[in-house]
């Protein structure tokens, strides 16, 4: 169930060089495919509860609005934004099983988005892991189905929060830039698989981390 977390690179958004191909859209998801790589994407709900496939920080940027989400519905938000954005639907069509998945929710969502998410993944043929920073989320997935790999995401400002024992992850993703090899060490002696975020193309003390994401590739 855990063997395609390890030695692979997951790509954040699909490859994209934000002129001609943007993040998170089919073109960059294909690309990434053809490179066999794994692909890493948030999710949000929508007003009128479409799953749209965005970051939460890069929607609220883009768009000036705070949690557009929660106010907006997703054709309001595809108006407002300046390509189109997928639906979790069109984005597990074009990926379908062809390479594994890492499923980001946001730290302001709740339970309901974990059951429409399980509900599109239920016949679903591909490798699929999930990853949050709130632990609410995490505890939801857990309690919905336990046998998901789920992951918490450490950051610099929260990075203790790994070891709440009444949390149950099977990975945890860490910014290469603010973890040492002291730390990741630490990390590992929970028996943890650590997945490196890597913000660059600078790839340093790779070879601490039993798979890596990096923030979507360019390709010129």
């Amino acid at each position: 169930m855990e063997k395609f977390l390890k030695n692979k690179i997951f790509i954040s958004g699909g490859i994209y060089n934000n002129k001609s191909i943007f993040p998170n859209t089919k073109e960059a998801f294909q690309k990434a495919i053809n490179a066999n790589c794994g692909i890493y994407f948030g999710v949000l709900l929508s007003k009128d509860n479409n799953i749209i496939v965005y970051e939460e920080s890069a929607l609220e940027r883009n768009l000036k609005i705070k949690n557009p989400q929660k106010s907006l519905t997703y054709d309001e938000i595809n108006y407002l934004s300046f390509h189109q954005i997928m639906t979790l639907d069109k984005a597990l069509s074009i990926i379908n099983g062809k390479v594994p998945i890492i499923i980001k929710i946001g730290t302001n969502e709740n339970k309901k988005i974990i059951n429409l998410i399980l509900a599109k993944l239920k016949n679903y043929p591909g490798d699929v892991g999930f990853v949050s920073n709130s632990s609410k989320i995490i505890y939801g997935i857990n309690k919905t189905n336990k046998n998901l790999p789920v992951g918490e995401i450490l950051t610099k400002d929260k990075p203790k929060e790994l070891f709440h024992f009444m949390i149950k992850t099977t990975f945890k993703s860490v910014n290469i830039k603010y973890f040492d090899s002291k730390d990741i060490f630490n990390i590992r002696k929970s028996g943890q698989i650590i997945m490196g975020y890597q913000e660059d193309e600078n790839l340093a003390n790779k070879e601490f981390f039993d798979s890596l994401i990096i923030k979507g590739g360019t390709d010129e």
